[in-house]
Order: C-alpha cells, then structure tokens, then sequence
C-alpha cells in the first residue's frame, strides 16, 4: 500500500458527505465515518477498526472508496487491526485510555453509539440531558445542562471540570437542531455483556443526509468533529471523579462559549477599514510576523501580504475531480501592522470560503486568528499559523 497514508486518511474524513450511503435516500454512514474519523484525529488511541463493506450498506463507490482507503491507510501506515463487517455496525477498539472500545450502529434516520468503559466502584449511571428554548426547530439555543450521575454506590455525582463541560456543550449544541427527534441525552449504564460487566455511555445521533449537511454548514456547526466530542465526553465521565450532596444544573453561563464568528463589515463601514500594508516582510510595531497555510498534502507559505490564492495554489493538494470547484481567485489574507491583525476576505468565489465552519462570502474582511480553519470551496482544510519573533 504504497503512497497510502495517514494524510489521505485525514483528506478524507474532513469530507461527511463522501460517507453517504443507502439507495434512494442517502444518509450520514455513522459506522464508516465515525471509526474512520478517530484513526485521523485519534490514532494514538485506535488499536483496530470494523467497518461495513459496500454491499451490506449499500455504500456508493465513494464511501466504499473512501472507507477502503482509509481503512487500508490506518492498516499499514499506523498498524492500526483493520476488517470488514457484516451488517451495518461498526466497530473500534481502545488502547493507552479508559476507553475500551465503541459499538456504532446505523438504523434508517439515526444512529446508536455505546462506549465501553471498565466497571468498576467509579462507575456511573444515569444521564446528562440539553433542555432548550425554541419551538421551531431553526431557533432552537441551549438553555441548561441537567446532570443527574450516580457512581457505583449510588451517590451522585457532580461534574465540575470545565473541558468535560465544555465538550458536553459543544456536543449538544451540535445536535440540537435533531433534539425533536433524538439525542436529548447522553445515558449511562452498567451493563453485563457476555458475562462480563461494563459501564457504557449511550449516544443517539441522527444520520443527515446532502440537505442537511448543507444546512449544518450554514449554521456554523462543524458535525465532523461528532467523534472526537463523544471520545472526550465518555473519557471525562469515567474520570470524573467529585461528588456532591444533589444532582447538578449546568447553566450556559457557567460553561466556556464557543467561539462566535466574527462580525459582518457592511457596506458603511468600508471607510473604517483597516490600513493593509503590502511590503514583505512585514513589521509590526511589536514584532515581524510570518504565516502559512497547512494542509493535509503539504504547507502554503505567505511570502507577501495581501495575497491573493486561487485554484493554481492547491492544484497539487487536490484530486482533479475536485479542483474546479475552486475559483481562480477565490480568496485574500491580508495583514494590518498598526493593529497586527490578519484579515480574510472571499473574492466572489463560486463556492464559497468558509472559516471555522462559516461561509465568509460577501462579508469583506474578517478578522484571522492563529489556527483558524479556512475551507475553500468545503473541499481542502488550511489551517492558518502565524508566528511573531
């Protein structure tokens, strides 16, 4: 399998809807994406993968494609146990973390996700609940989180560090738009499997479908990090360990917010616009500032600001089929040295610039922060890194 790696593993699954699957109604394969997206972004911890093969999921070639690829990628570049299975379940296992291993099975609209954790005194049951506010499903806000945990001797327990809070938020506030349907909560049991007991988180997570992919992207939720969320959540309340006389409200307020896109620059504000300089290098009051763009395949320098990059930029970086899709001008980064800030601006692309999950098409320049995830046209990942000396 030479010139399959992990990259291509990583190319891949930044990419939900190439794991479409089914005949007439295609959805979100959850047991092909899931395990997959763990080799990529949590390879350290996956000691093998299961997932269905084309005919038992009636996969389209490109999920077979991709599943196969990055299948035989985690196989023999990271050692990584990799098979097909029968059905529609997949399956990985754990190692070097309190996880064991996971269990995904996809049914017709949603999928089922159970952890397996060690049982032991520190094992908990119950369940963390999202209440909302909204009766339409578009204006739906997280309003609490209700923590009602109980440990092997029945006292409850409250979760008080602020990670595990936050990926709980993060967490719901994905999938709030499906609450109606499924994923209120996330359970936990103590469950005897084969003779042997385990606790186990269960998670219910709708399977999207183009539209509604689409429509995520719209809103600024980046499903594709689903995986990792529920791998930190269900390894934050095995570790969980403080208890309180009653069970725990968690209000919004007291979890860390996500990050909010940054605001629109209308029309009337162009005069206000910051002063953006072209000489290279480029010196700030403070310091002498650098940046590329790291993608999966390689790294993009910026020798000059403003630069402008279009299609011929990442015609090595990506396959032919997918090339086109971006403009030959289709975006700008561009850098204030009186405020020493970076800005972004989409030049009219076809298919838009999207910047941590937001499409940035006609709200001229946007302020860039070091690490920010810049997609054109949704089909190559650039992560932004800048550095001062």
């Amino acid at each position: 399998m030479k010139g399959v790696d992990l990259d291509e593993v990583n190319e891949l699954v930044e990419h939900p809807e190439y794991f479409l699957t089914g005949t007439l109604s295609k959805q979100l394969a959850w047991s092909i994406y899931f395990p997959l997206r763990l080799v990529a972004k949590k390879n350290e911890y996956v000691q093998s993968l299961k997932i269905p093969s084309i005919a038992d999921h009636k996969a389209s070639g490109l999920a077979s494609a991709a599943g196969t690829i990055a299948g035989l990628a985690a196989a023999f570049t990271l050692g990584v146990g990799f098979k097909y299975t029968k059905g529609t379940d997949g399956f990985i296992t754990f190692k070097d973390c309190p996880l064991i291993a996971a269990k995904i099975i996809d049914y017709d609209g949603y999928s089922k996700v159970h952890v397996f954790l060690p049982y032991n005194e520190n094992s908990k049951t119950g369940e963390i609940r999202m209440k909302t506010k909204g009766f339409y499903w578009k204006n739906k806000t997280l309003s609490s989180i209700e923590i009602e945990l109980k440990d092997a001797k029945k006292t409850k327990v409250n979760i008080t560090d602020e990670k595990l809070l936050s990926n709980i938020r993060e967490f719901f506030d994905l999938i709030i738009y499906w609450s109606s349907v499924a994923g209120k909560e996330i359970k936990v049991t103590v469950e005897d499997v084969k003779g042997k007991k385990y606790n186990i988180a269960h998670f219910t997570l709708v399977r999207p479908g183009k539209k509604g992919l689409d429509f995520l992207i719209e809103q600024g939720k980046d499903v594709r990090k689903i995986p990792e969320l529920v791998f930190e959540i269900s390894k934050g309340i095995y570790e969980t360990h403080s208890v309180s006389a009653t069970g725990a409200v968690v209000t919004p307020a007291a979890i860390p917010p996500k990050p909010i896109p940054q605001p629109q620059v209308s029309s009337a504000q162009e005069l206000a616009q910051p002063n953006l300089t072209t000489a290279t290098p480029l010196v700030s009051k403070a310091a002498r500032v650098s940046a590329q763009l790291q993608a999966p395949r390689g790294t993009i320098p910026i020798a000059s600001f403003p630069q402008t990059f279009g299609r011929e930029d990442f015609r090595q970086l990506l396959p032919p089929q997918l090339i086109n899709l971006v403009s030959r001008r289709h975006f700008m980064i561009s850098y204030d040295p009186e405020q020493n800030t970076f800005y972004i601006q989409d030049l009219n692309s076809t298919n838009g610039t999207y910047v941590n999950g937001v499409d940035i098409r006609g709200k001229g320049l946007v302020p860039l922060k070091n690490g920010d995830l810049i997609v054109p046209a949704n089909v190559i990942p650039l992560k932004f890194v800048t550095s001062s000396s």
